[in-house]
C-alpha cells in the first residue's frame, strides 16, 4: 500500500513530468506533501484507498479518479462519491460509483455495533445521493479523462459523451478490523433494502490500525528526509 498511495493523491504524469525535468527530490516532496498529517484523516483516506485496491484487484474495475486528489488541503474530504471506476469488460464502458465506509475499532469486550454505524451509514449515504451529486461526479469525471490509461480513454469519452449519459452502477465496500467481525452485524448487508440497487462487499483486513500506523510511517520518513 504505501507504493500505491501516492499516486491516489497526485496525478501519476505530473510526478513523471517533474522527474523527466530532473526534479527528483521535488517530485517526491509534492508528492507526499499532500498526505494527511491529522490520524482521523489518515485513518479514512486509508479505508478508501484498500477498498479500491480491492475493487481494482478482485472486481477487475478501473480508476476513472479518487477523490483525494481532489483535495483542498492535507487535512480534509472532498464532498460526493469517494470512488469513480470504470468496467473494461462492458460495452459501451459502464462507470462504478464507489461508497466507502471504515470503522477503526480493535477487538474489545463487547459487539463493535457496525450494524448501527458504518453497515447503516453505507445505504444512508446511497440513499442521500442526489441527482446533483451524479451531476457533479460526471463533470469530475470528464475533467479526469487525461489521467487514465491510453487504451481506454476514447472508450471512457464515449461513454461520457453519449446521449442519454453514461450507464452508472453504484458499488459499496466497509472496511474493518477483521477481529470486530460479527456475521451477525454483517448480515445487514444483505438484507437491507434501499433506495438505489448496489453491490456491497466487506472488507476484512488483520491488525487494521498497525497496518494504517506502519504504511503511513514509511511515507512520512520519505516525505521528512526529501524535504
Amino acid at each position: 500500500m504505501a507504493e500505491r498511495i501516492p499516486t491516489y493523491y497526485r496525478d501519476p504524469d505530473s510526478i513523471a513530468a517533474d522527474l523527466r525535468d530532473g526534479y527528483f527530490l521535488r517530485a517526491i516532496a509534492d508528492t507526499l506533501a499532500r498526505l494527511p498529517e491529522a490520524d482521523s484523516f489518515r485513518d479514512s483516506h486509508f479505508g478508501e484507498l484498500i477498498a479500491t485496491e480491492f475493487a481494482i484487484a478482485a472486481m477487475g474495475l478501473r480508476l476513472l479518479y479518487s477523490k483525494l486528489r481532489l483535495l483542498t488541503a492535507e487535512n480534509s474530504n472532498a464532498y460526493k462519491m469517494d470512488v469513480v471506476l470504470y468496467d473494461p469488460e462492458t460495452d459501451p464502458i459502464e462507470l462504478v460509483f464507489l461508497e466507502v465506509k471504515s470503522s477503526f475499532k480493535e477487538a474489545g469486550g463487547t459487539a463493535p455495533g457496525h450494524d448501527r454505524s458504518i453497515y447503516k451509514a453505507l445505504f444512508d449515504s446511497l440513499n442521500a445521493y442526489a441527482k446533483s451529486d451524479l451531476r457533479y461526479d460526471l463533470t469530475a469525471a470528464r475533467d479526469r479523462l487525461a489521467d487514465i490509461r491510453t487504451d481506454d480513454r476514447q472508450r471512457v469519452t464515449d461513454a461520457l459523451t453519449q446521449y442519454g449519459g453514461p450507464t452508472v452502477r453504484y458499488a459499496g465496500v466497509c472496511s474493518i478490523d477483521i477481529e470486530t467481525f460479527v456475521s451477525d452485524e454483517a448480515s445487514l448487508l444483505a438484507t437491507r433494502s434501499n433506495q438505489k440497487n448496489f453491490d456491497v462487499e466487506l472488507l476484512c483486513v488483520a491488525e487494521f490500525a498497525q497496518v494504517i500506523d506502519a504504511t503511513y510511517a514509511k511515507l512520512e520518513a520519505i516525505r521528512d528526509a526529501s524535504c
